[in-house]
């Protein structure tokens, strides 16, 4: 639910608040890891967030006055903008709070240990990026299960369940349910390939909301993607589709990304992914 304001940078130093030793006259520990970011590209933090806040837009710097600064931090390189252009290539960022400012020596402090090396982006919070981004999520999804689709990676999808953080919902887009109806669609299937002759009911969805949602950054669980790992995430809805691998399925040759049954009677145990 974050979209990046300014450009992304390299972390160079970062330093620790907690106790231990080599402390610098700045009270904080210089280290490969901490909670504290004292440069990115070599320049203090604290003076590109000034620079980052002066060259944002109008909605943006409202966003940042009502308090919304996160940050964005990816273990993958900062890449460089498209020629002759200010853009960037997309890519998946664990979000995480900027809870303080240090005057001297100019850092500011995030929710996250941060490695020298990783990728950073100040962020926003906006509905509107919310929906388009758990949009184009649902989209990725749904085109890589097509490609996978004739293989035993993809299984079949039957049902998904969803934690979404309190911070969205009705308070964020005005309404209930705009994050479920998106979702939907990653499991209509169920409903249309029912055996029953009603097919009137709503796909198979369903879930809660959470102060803090368990989950890997962007995509995975498709071919030989492997997560880069779980995290505790903030502002976000985190989806697991559970999916039918028997090899009955298999063996019938049914390859198809829409299932043939949204009951779960007679599933094989190791039928679950």
């Amino acid at each position: 639910g974050c979209r990046g304001v300014g450009p992304s940078f390299t972390v160079t130093s970062v330093a620790s608040t907690e106790p231990g030793a080599g402390r610098g006259e700045d009270g904080m520990e210089k280290l490969q890891k901490g909670n504290v970011i004292m440069t990115l590209d070599n320049q203090p933090a604290l003076e590109l967030l000034q620079q980052v806040t002066e060259r944002a837009n109008d909605e943006d710097k409202t966003l940042l006055r009502s308090g919304w600064l996160l940050c964005g931090i990816s273990e993958e390189s900062a890449s460089p903008p498209v020629e002759d252009t200010n853009i960037q290539a997309p890519r998946d960022f664990l979000i995480r709070q900027v809870v303080g400012l240090v005057p001297e020596p100019k850092a500011i402090v995030v929710g996250a240990r941060v490695s020298v090396g990783d990728t950073f982006r100040f962020h926003v919070r906006a509905a509107n990026t919310a929906k388009d981004d758990l949009k184009l999520m649902i989209s990725r999804a749904k085109t890589e299960r097509l490609f996978f689709s004739t293989g035993s990676s993809a299984g079949v999808p039957l049902a998904a369940v969803q934690v979404s953080c309190v911070g969205r919902g009705k308070g964020l887009y005005g309404r209930s349910n705009v994050d479920l109806e998106i979702i939907e669609e990653l499991v209509d299937g169920a409903v249309a390939g029912s055996d029953d002759d009603d097919h009137d009911e709503e796909p198979p969805v369903a879930g809660f909301f959470a102060n803090g949602e368990i989950g890997p950054v962007g995509l995975t669980g498709f071919g030989n993607d492997v997560s880069s790992g779980t995290f505790v995430h903030g502002f976000t809805t985190v989806v697991a589709v559970l999916s039918d691998f028997s090899e009955d399925k298999k063996k019938r040759g049914d390859t198809s990304s829409q299932p043939a049954s949204s009951t779960f009677d007679d599933m094989e145990e190791d039928a679950w992914g």
